[in-house]
């Protein structure tokens, strides 16, 4: 009761199009860094990266500035 059913439905679908094989992106390396270093499950992987995309989104549209990928540099995320 304490979120959005539709909200969480479209982070998981933002997820499932940014981990994808063909697509070369800041979540898929986290994602890729999740279950290679850090020994995550698939599905836990995938709500890391949901979360991170939620966080982003939040970020951006208090801030109204453009997302820029590579303005921090996470050092612990090598792909």
């Amino acid at each position: 009761p304490r979120f959005c059913r539709q909200l969480k439905e479209v982070f998981k679908t933002a997820v499932m199009a940014s981990i994808q094989e063909n697509c070369n992106n800041p979540m898929r390396e986290y994602y890729l860094y999740l279950i290679q270093e850090k020994k995550y499950a698939e599905h836990d992987a995938r709500n890391a990266v949901a979360r991170r995309i939620a966080v982003l989104t939040i970020g951006v549209l208090k801030s109204e500035k453009n997302f820029n990928p590579h303005r921090r540099i996470d050092d612990t995320v090598k792909a």
